[in-house]
């Protein structure tokens, strides 16, 4: 008789990136015009709280009015590393360039009136409040997830056999990037 023992963990061993886009089609037609009002944007890995959203009347981009305060929140395992909001013109005005952007962490830049970008390391909840209107089209959210057990994988093969068989390991759906060892 001969006896075959396998040992598998599932794991990796660094970080992998991912990106999330939050694209403004699939948000618009929420909030109220004036001031705007309380909306999430929610994705696997990240939630984007605005305090003062609205949608342009003729539904090209989103509005953070002026005054407001995004909320960011990484998922669990999740460190978000940077945030581009894009507007597709400078007519839709990224950001009017006499605002200020403030982060509870991490550095803002604005690059011409059509995009603004955080840079930093976030593992837990943080703010941006701006004091003029940014309008949006496109958020691009960067991040890591880090390293860690996962689903175990399913295994596969003939058994009992007798000489040779194949084998085959797969990782589950929730381990996308992991390596079996």
């Amino acid at each position: 008789t001969m006896l075959v023992a396998l040992l598998c963990s599932l794991g990796t061993g660094t970080a992998w990136a991912d990106e999330l886009t939050f694209d403004y089609a699939d948000y618009k037609g929420n909030g109220t015009s004036g001031s705007g009002s309380s909306y999430t944007m929610e994705k696997t890995d990240v939630t984007i709280n605005e305090s003062k959203f609205y949608c342009s009347s003729d539904l090209t981009y989103a509005q953070f009015y002026a005054n407001g305060t995004i909320t960011i929140t990484p998922g669990a395992g999740v460190t978000i590393t940077k945030i581009v909001l894009t507007a597709t013109s400078s007519k839709y005005n990224g950001y009017q360039s006499s605002g200020t952007v403030t982060p509870s962490t991490g550095t803002i830049t604005k690059t011409d009136d059509t995009t603004v970008t955080w840079t930093g390391s976030a593992t837990s909840a943080f703010t941006i409040s701006h004091n003029k209107q940014i309008r949006w089209t496109t958020i691009v959210v960067t991040y890591t997830v880090a390293p860690g057990t996962t689903a175990a994988p399913s295994i596969s093969g003939d058994t009992p056999f007798l000489g040779s068989t194949t084998v085959t390991l797969t990782n589950a759906a929730s381990a996308a990037g992991a390596d079996i060892y």
